[in-house]
């Protein structure tokens, strides 16, 4: 196994999914200085009120650009099969195809449904920064669907998702009870969606 921490920016290519354990909180913020992908508020500058405002309107002192740290898909591989490694141990329902939370986890479903060899949704953002839906082929009645998210804070994201998929598919869609997360910022263990 590679020990994360070591890794340097030209080390990023060799990086496969089977040279990595279990991703810790350390090895992500690693990967996300090496790629770029990790802003922190620096409290010690003369400028000052510069925060980050996320999904939730909540404002933070740090920031994961995800869609930086996914852009290599070896890196995503490692975080998709890190995910996937956590749903097959804990989910006990099938899983008919799986959909990223706009707009980091996009690309990080794909991989996972990928490597199921299964059916993945695109959600993205319309010019509004409303979740617009793309229907996934071939999923028959009543597909059970596992939403993935990069960062979750308050689920905020994951709760616009489940709401966008139950409209598209006027109501005739299940849930798959996980949202797999990269980080979970807010500690959050349960997410509640009116209606569902």
């Amino acid at each position: 196994m590679m020990i994360i921490s070591d890794i340097q920016y030209k080390d990023i290519p060799k990086l496969h999914y089977s040279d990595v354990g279990t991703l810790s909180w350390e090895d992500i913020a690693h990967l996300g200085r090496v790629l770029g992908a990790l802003w922190i508020y620096d409290y010690e500058s003369p400028l000052s009120g510069f925060h980050a405002e996320l999904k939730s309107g909540l404002h933070s002192d740090g920031f994961f650009n995800m869609r930086a740290l996914l852009k290599q898909e070896n890196i995503r591989m490692i975080f998709a099969t890190q995910l996937l490694q956590r749903v097959l141990k804990e989910c006990e329902s099938r899983i008919d195809g799986i959909v990223g939370v706009p707009n980091g986890a996009t690309a990080l479903a794909e991989s996972m449904a990928t490597f199921l060899g299964i059916q993945y949704g695109k959600l993205n953002k319309d010019w509004n920064g409303e979740n617009v839906f793309s229907l996934m082929n071939g999923m028959g009645c009543d597909p059970y669907i596992l939403i993935v998210e990069d960062v979750c804070t308050r689920g905020t994201g994951f709760s616009q998702a489940v709401t966008t998929l139950k409209e598209a598919y006027n109501g005739a869609i299940r849930f798959v009870p996980l949202c797999p997360v990269i980080l979970n910022r807010g500690g959050i263990h349960q997410i509640f969606v009116e209606g569902i």
